[in-house]
């Protein structure tokens, strides 16, 4: 794991990495993959974090989207207390906004994949970043976010909507 890569950069991916550890063993449900961006055009800039739950998760099934807003409301402090000490410093400033946590659909991580080798990467060498700085991934991961839903909290009111289920 790395330090910050500018001074502006709000976590570490060991930060966001235990704290995605911490969100999953609060919620209980299984996480294929996860990446963060920092909006550093939005005043106050905001952290992002993508996750792409197990295809079939329980917290995802729209019969179950009240009840699981409710428990992953008390999860997403969890997951906001794991990020790193350089993010706990800028949000009690008011440096940064609420943080915003976007599930997305199944296979979306799988899409980045695609995007990295139309770019030239070789699939052998392939990972998925963690910290997302790429426009082109950004862009594809909010879209896939958008189509799918979002939860953002502040001081742990929740906002949720679900558009389409994969």
């Amino acid at each position: 794991m790395r330090a910050p890569k500018t001074a502006d950069e709000i976590i570490t991916e060991k930060d966001l990495t235990s704290a995605v550890d911490s969100f999953q063993h609060s919620t209980a449900a299984e996480v294929v993959e996860f990446a963060s961006f920092s909006d550093y055009e939005l005043s106050p800039k905001q952290l992002k974090v993508f996750i792409e739950f197990r295809e079939g998760c329980v917290f995802l099934q729209e019969e179950k989207l009240q009840e699981s807003a409710e428990a992953l409301r008390s999860c997403c402090s969890s997951l906001e207390n794991g990020m790193g000490e350089i993010y706990k410093v800028q949000r009690d400033r008011g440096e940064i906004g609420p943080l915003v946590v976007s599930f997305v659909r199944s296979g979306t991580f799988d899409g980045i994949l695609h995007i990295a080798i139309k770019n030239g990467a070789p699939a052998s060498q392939y990972k998925p970043p963690k910290i997302i700085r790429s426009p082109e991934i950004v862009g594809f991961m909010e879209e896939s976010a958008n189509q799918f839903g979002y939860l953002t909290f502040a001081n742990f009111k929740l906002i949720a909507h679900c558009i389409a289920m994969m």
